[in-house]
């Protein structure tokens, strides 16, 4: 009877961690879970977008290329752009999707340079996996390239003078 307190302590301790221990292992699959989410986005919503507009940029006489982990579905995937010519060399800029498996968020960045050793500096907000789609990714990569063409104009304008 003098024991009772201390089973009843023990108990609620016992609680606790078994509680604690199914809020880690929901955490955990709902991590796999966005894992697996981003992984079907990226092939088949981010993918197919990005190819889109390499196609676009080759038939307009430029070059881009999509840098992807294949062997990591969750690494980031990039759309790389190089507006250079001939006459010109023009600097080479990415647009990356980064998913963030701990929160279950993505995020867009864009980077000039060398675009495989870059470090995430994402811009603006993140999104939940289910809020990409093609047209957001879209909307992302055509905004990236109107931004390059235009500072690319800018820069043969002021050249010039």
């Amino acid at each position: 009877m003098a024991y009772e307190r201390l089973d009843e302590v023990l108990k609620r301790l016992k609680d606790s961690r078994d509680t604690q221990k199914a809020i880690e292992e929901q955490k955990r699959q709902a991590a796999l879970e966005a894992a697996m989410e981003f992984a079907r986005i990226k092939a088949e919503v981010v993918c197919p977008v990005f190819i889109e507009i390499t196609a676009r940029l080759a038939a307009s006489g430029f070059f881009g290329e999509i840098l992807d982990q294949t062997s990591d579905p969750i690494s980031p995937i990039s759309l790389i752009v190089d507006l250079s010519d001939d006459d010109r060399p023009s600097q080479k800029e990415s647009l990356r999707i980064v998913f963030d498996q701990e929160k279950g968020m993505c995020g867009f960045d864009r980077a000039k340079g060398s675009t495989r050793d870059i470090q995430t500096n994402l811009l603006g907000r993140q999104y939940s996996v289910d809020e990409i789609s093609e047209d957001l990714v879209s909307e992302k990569a055509e905004e990236m390239v109107a931004l390059l063409v235009t500072e690319e104009i800018k820069r043969g304008t002021a050249a010039a003078e």
